[in-house]
Order: structure tokens, then C-alpha cells, then sequence
């Protein structure tokens, strides 16, 4: 696994501007709002990707997630049952979502963004899948790097626990104190030196 020690706040700013471009707009791949998708586990098959605007944009080879809007729970994982390419589901100010990337979309970065409330934000499930876990992995043949940004306030951050030289992550917890649970993923602390919980 590629492990990256730092993250400049030049490149923070552009994630973060992008996410929130992104947070409003069909670009690309995106998917739309209203539409049933019912490829995620559990409770959240057949919810749509946002009730007014996608939680979830692709664009290029970027898939951006944006629970930007009161407390929520989030996670992104690779296809539970091969159907599509990666999804992200759970709950966003309040109401439950859905979000998938259709097999075949090249995918080489993934963004959540977290909101000023304490959230919830996974690479790995093992809440919704009855006893088997759910990671996110790169694709056969291709790259990939998540990245969670969890915002402000104490949220809770969990890793993937993909071990590739093929997958990397950074896990940021901004303001607050944050659990992280790295996982095998990466861990890294605020930039602005905020305290961060940290576990394996």
C-alpha cells in the first residue's frame, strides 16, 4: 500500500472546492436525483442519490461524495454483489440515499466529504452486510486513492482494510477530535495540528 505522510493545503483547497462544484451539478456520469438504484445493501437498495441533488458526481475519473449538510453517515464501498463498480450509501441531513458507479466507469479517485457536524464516514462496512464486510478496492487493472475529508466537529472515520500496492488513502479528520480507525489504510492528523483519536 502506498502510504502519503502529508497533504498540502493548496491540494486541500482545490478537493474541497471541487466537492462543493461538484455537491450541485450532473457532470459526466453523474447520477441523477429521484432515480431508484437498488444495488446497496440492506435498507438502502432502491433509494435515489439525493432528494434534490446527487450526494454522489462523476467527473473524469473522479467520483466525489458530498454529505456536506448536517449529521450524516456514509459509506463508500466497492459493489456488494458485482453488479456495479463502487456505491455509497447511508444517510445524508436526514434522509437515506443510494449512490452506485455503473462497471465499466474508470474510477481512479474517490472524495468523501464530510459535513461542520459529526459524522459518520466509511471505507469499510461491516454494519449492512449480515456478517460479511464490505471494503473499498480498486478495480482489476486500475489505481485507486479515497480520501476522506470529515469536516468539523468529532466524527468517526474508518479506513479500508484493502492491503494493495494498487489502493491508497488518506483519512483527514480536520477540526474536532475524530476517531479514526485506520485499518490498513493511511492515517494522517489535521494539518492545523487538531487531535485526532487514532486506531488500528
Amino acid at each position: 500500500m502506498r502510504r502519503t505522510a502529508l497533504i498540502s493545503s493548496s491540494f486541500l483547497g482545490r478537493v474541497l472546492a471541487a466537492g462543493h462544484l461538484l455537491a450541485g451539478a450532473i457532470l459526466g456520469a453523474a447520477l441523477a436525483p429521484g432515480q431508484a438504484y437498488a444495488d446497496c445493501p440492506a435498507t438502502y437498495a432502491g433509494l435515489s442519490c439525493g432528494a434534490l441533488a446527487p450526494v454522489c458526481a462523476v467527473s473524469s475519473t473522479t467520483w466525489t461524495c458530498n454529505v456536506t449538510a448536517g449529521a450524516s453517515t456514509a459509506w463508500i464501498t466497492s459493489d456488494s454483489d458485482a453488479t456495479t463498480q463502487y456505491e455509497a450509501y447511508g444517510t445524508h441531513n436526514g434522509t437515506a440515499f443510494c449512490c452506485t458507479v455503473p462497471t465499466g466507469t474508470t474510477i481512479n479517485h474517490i472524495i468523501l466529504n464530510g459535513s461542520g457536524a459529526a459524522d459518520s464516514l466509511r471505507f469499510y462496512d461491516f454494519t449492512n452486510g449480515g456478517g460479511t464486510p464490505y471494503n473499498l478496492i480498486e478495480t482489476s487493472g486500475t489505481t485507486l486513492d479515497g480520501n476522506i475529508f470529515a469536516g468539523a466537529a468529532n466524527d468517526a472515520v474508518d479506513g479500508s482494510q484493502r492491503v494493495s500496492a494498487n489502493y491508497s488513502e488518506i483519512l483527514y479528520g480536520q477540526d474536532a477530535v475524530d476517531t479514526i480507525h485506520g485499518g490498513d489504510g493511511d492515517v494522517r492528523r489535521d494539518r492545523r495540528g487538531h487531535h485526532a483519536r487514532r486506531q488500528r
